[in-house]
């Protein structure tokens, strides 16, 4: 765990710092600065080239996880897997052009305002390519055992790029929404172009297909089975987080998805432990498989499912113990999304409780079944938003969410149960559940609402740090976290 340890803490520090700025940029400034039709309008160029991106990766982040290593050989290129990884995302990329620009009135509903909006299909059409180099290359960084450059791009660099855009926007009002719109876009794809010019200057980028096709030719049907599971895999992550507002912005109107997503945000906010130790697991987990090490994966799905359920259940009771004070923040028209806020944190911290039960699957043996079961995700989110949107609008897409991603989670608990009698959940989660349950207890009865917005979240937030911390440690619920705090008190 030491390698997991050391980058997931690195990773998070830059994801807890683009949570700051993510917040401010999508709490307060485009809430204030911007229309809801115009909050609903970038939200929906994040997500609907998010989902495209993912389709046209061609399954190359799996193909990375279980091929890479074999391959592994710096004094040789990696015998020249960087040009297959190369030429497979510029074929990908073409491919995802040739269908925007030939069904994109299909995908986009006639009521979807964007179609309205003249600089969207381009500006989407170059974003949608580099988020396709970002997500195939970094599959690549992360094999190398760099974790962190993809975390502090992603989550870091861009929001930097968003936050200062929206802090001129503020204070100087010197240029128009379009152009507003168009740094947005340009700030989503710093991380495909950073990722290229990092492999370029660290003498990664080569053409030695050649070589490649020698290395791998007793792998090529494996690789092309790869192709297509991976493909789905990807695409399902992407999807439970992003087919929800596509559907929204398609089905509904861009106002319902400006609250929609911003409370999304507020749901999601619990699940940034899990973003930087799922990205460096992985790997380990990958090479655990190599040498067939059943107790290194099995130690690293019970840690991980302990300690990123403790850690999440802290994070979404800070949001719900201040969430009415948040709302005094925002515009009136926000408070509509509190019921998505708690429905999308349950959902969370169900997959939070999970662990790195995708991350085992994938790389393992059995990695066909993650496809399976994620086929069957997208399905059900699809079929349920489609269902329940009409009947319930935003808390639906919600709701939708949640059912989909507790079956999924279910699935996958009963698959590695069977096949490999691993069993994340123990006595400590029923700990963490009665020491939040009465932090939240003593908070909403002993202490009072205060006028003052700022001060009620401090006094609040501490409060709920030291409920919830002081017994966690003293009664030693996670070994790795009393070891940490352990060592920074000495």
């Amino acid at each position: 765990m030491g390698i997991i340890k050391k980058q997931s803490i690195q990773s998070t520090i830059y994801n807890y710092l683009g949570v700051g700025l993510g917040f401010l940029n999508s709490a307060i400034l485009l809430p204030l600065l911007l229309s809801e039709e115009q909050v609903g309008l970038l939200w929906f160029l994040n997500s609907f080239s998010a989902i495209f991106a993912g389709f046209c990766t061609l399954g190359i982040p799996l193909i990375s996880v279980k091929i890479f290593p074999r391959l592994r050989d710096e004094s040789n290129a990696h015998q020249g897997y960087f040009s297959f990884l190369l030429l497979t995302t510029i074929f990908g990329s073409i491919l995802g052009l040739l269908v925007f620009w030939g069904a994109g009135d299909w995908l986009i509903s006639e009521k979807n305002s964007v179609r309205d909006f003249a600089p969207f299909a381009v500006v989407f059409s170059a974003l949608f390519v580099f988020r396709v180099f970002s997500k195939n290359f970094d599959s690549f960084i992360r094999m190398l055992m760099n974790t962190v450059l993809g975390t502090f791009l992603e989550n870091f660099v861009l929001k930097l790029v968003i936050f200062a855009a929206l802090a001129y926007y503020f204070w100087i009002h010197e240029y128009s929404f379009t152009i507003l719109f168009f740094i947005y876009a340009f700030a989503l794809s710093l991380p495909g172009i950073i990722s290229i010019v990092y492999i370029f200057f660290k003498g990664h980028f080569n053409l030695k297909l050649s070589a490649f096709n020698r290395a791998s030719k007793p792998w090529r049907r494996e690789i092309l089975t790869l192709s297509i599971y991976g493909l789905l895999g990807t695409l399902g992550s992407i999807i439970i987080l992003e087919v929800d507002t596509v559907m929204v912005g398609n089905m509904l109107d861009m106002k319902q998805v400006a609250i929609y997503r911003t409370a999304f945000f507020f749901g999601l906010f619990c699940s940034i432990p899990a973003r930087a130790l799922r990205r460096i697991s992985v790997v380990v987990i990958a090479e655990a498989w190599q040498k067939n090490d059943l107790e290194t994966i099995k130690d690293i799905y019970h840690k991980s499912s302990l300690t990123l359920f403790l850690i999440g259940v802290y994070l979404f009771l800070g949001v719900w113990v201040n969430l009415d004070y948040v709302l005094q923040i925002l515009p009136a028209s926000y408070a509509d999304g509190k019921m998505v806020i708690l429905i999308i944190g349950i959902a969370q911290l169900i997959d939070l409780v999970a662990g790195v039960n995708t991350e085992i699957i994938a790389s393992s043996p059995y990695y066909k079944y993650t496809t399976y079961f994620i086929g069957l995700l997208i399905v059900l989110v699809i079929i349920l938003n489609y269902l329940l949107i009409p009947l319930y609008g935003i808390e639906g897409a919600a709701l939708a969410s949640l059912l989909s991603l507790a079956s999924y989670n279910l699935l996958k608990f009963i698959f590695l149960k069977q096949k490999l009698n691993f069993q994340p959940i123990n006595y400590k989660v029923i700990v963490i559940m009665m020491i939040a349950g009465l932090s939240l207890t003593i908070i909403n009865y002993a202490l009072p609402v205060l006028e003052n917005t700022y001060l009620g979240i401090l006094i609040t937030g501490s409060t709920l740090t030291l409920l919830y911390w002081i017994p966690v440690y003293l009664l030693k619920v996670s070994a790795d976290v009393n070891q940490t705090i352990d060592k920074y008190i000495k």
